[in-house]
């Protein structure tokens, strides 16, 4: 221990005739300095101090200029625990802008204990401010629901009701969905519009981006009420707008996000959208090739997506008949599992039910069975399923995974690498 505190006190700076400087007077002077790497050492050194004493660091604020004071307010609330934030926030009615940026800033860097908490009693939050308190606890919890769609298997994947969670925070949730999708900054303060979205949620790093974005556009379905017209004239003009993007320099807008913006379209009374795409994806079809086999997997989920199951199990089959991957007939006789026991939970009857759920166990044994599908923990988790959960051969093969594959850290779906889950046939070509 003597020798650890020797040490320590080697690397502190002294003054020309060998005193130490007092550790409040190097946190001062640190956080005016004009360089910035010696305002950012001074800015650690008031967050680690701020973690034990808090107080001490906050006295530290008096008589700072603007810009120390903005770092040292930043500090104490980046400290990740309620003291520091509190003392932080009795700083939120200070007159610089500058200030309550930092302030922003660092109940972010503190994470979810510093976001959470409220300022203290006796101070009067102006409104102007309270707004983007407000609106940053709610983005926090947004994104903090949003990660839970992440599967710990790392697939992720929609389903009716997948967004129950985030509808329960009202439009705000709406509005971070819009600016995920559009890969824009949230209006923070000092956060320019046309900056990339910054996730403040841990969780949300899980996601690849194009992933978030994509998962963030079929939400408006379930977020956006079909009595909003304005939300949904937005939605059309910015699937609009991707739908017609050049494919080669926008593979994700045009490709990805389009489509899942004319499904949640589709959900809200306007069917045009999503029939549009699959005019596109019809057309693409005819090709026999790797693009032609895509547009064929797209159109067995598009038609199962807008309520035309005939029809999209029909493209499916010729999806398992043509490709030679197992892992991609795999997931499509996952999808077709996923098809049918929808049908069963609105079947007319028990016995169109019964069918619907013994068809749907068909295709998932399948899946397991044949094809490689592995990813139970998905299965579990996926609402699509809801219908034959309690299904004796479900539990069974669900177990049968269970035992052969334990349960995986979250990570970034497999289907991502497109040409690794769908692959022709070597010998496919047109027919005759």
């Amino acid at each position: 221990m003597r020798l650890w505190i020797a040490l320590l006190l080697l690397t502190l700076p002294t003054w020309a005739d060998g005193t130490q400087v007092p550790r409040s007077q190097r946190v001062r002077s640190g956080l005016a300095a004009s360089d910035r790497a010696t305002r950012e050492e001074a800015a650690r050194l008031a967050r680690e101090w701020a973690r034990t004493d808090p107080a001490a660091v906050d006295a530290l604020a008096e008589g700072l200029e603007v810009r120390a004071r903005a770092g040292l307010v930043r500090a104490l609330a980046g400290t990740g625990t309620r003291n520091g934030a509190q003392l932080a926030l009795r700083h939120v009615q200070d007159p610089e802008d500058v200030v309550f940026g930092a302030l922003v800033r660092g109940l972010i860097e503190g994470g979810e204990r510093a976001i959470l908490t409220e300022a203290p009693a006796d101070i009067v939050v102006p409104f102007e401010r309270a707004q983007v308190l407000r609106r940053l606890r709610i983005r926090y919890e947004t994104e903090k629901r949003f990660a839970a769609l992440k599967s710990d298997s790392g697939r992720t994947g929609h389903f009716a009701g997948q967004y129950a969670e985030i509808a329960k925070l009202g439009p705000v949730a709406v509005e971070v969905m819009w600016h995920i999708v559009r890969n824009r900054g949230w209006p923070l303060p000092g956060e320019a519009s046309g900056e990339p979205y910054e996730p403040i949620h841990e969780g949300m790093l899980d996601f690849d981006p194009d992933e978030r974005r994509q998962l963030a556009a079929y939400s408006f379905g379930e977020l956006v009420k079909q009595s909003d017209r304005e939300w949904i004239a937005r939605i059309y003009r910015l699937f609009t707008r991707y739908f017609s993007l050049d494919k080669n320099q926008f593979p994700i807008e045009r490709e990805e996000l389009a489509p899942a913006l004319g499904y949640s379209l589709h959900d809200l009374g306007f069917e045009e959208p999503a029939m549009r795409y699959i005019r596109r994806l019809r057309a693409r079809a005819r090709r026999y090739d790797f693009d032609g086999l895509q547009a064929r997997w797209d159109l067995g989920y598009a038609y199962m997506r807008i309520d035309k199951p005939e029809e999209g199990e029909k493209w499916y089959l010729r999806v398992i008949e043509l490709q030679s991957s197992d892992f991609g007939r795999g997931v499509a006789c996952y999808n077709l599992a996923c098809h049918f026991a929808l049908r069963a939970g609105k079947a007319r009857n028990v016995a169109e039910a019964r069918k619907y759920r013994r068809m749907s166990l068909r295709w998932l044994q399948d899946a397991i069975e044949n094809h490689l599908f592995i990813d139970w923990v998905w299965m579990e988790e996926d609402g699509d399923l809801n219908a034959i959960r309690e299904e004796p051969l479900y539990k069974k093969l669900r177990d049968d995974l269970r035992r052969r594959f334990p349960k995986r850290k979250k990570g970034r779906k497999i289907e991502k690498e497109t040409k690794k889950f769908l692959e022709p046939q070597p010998e496919m070509e047109p027919p005759k």
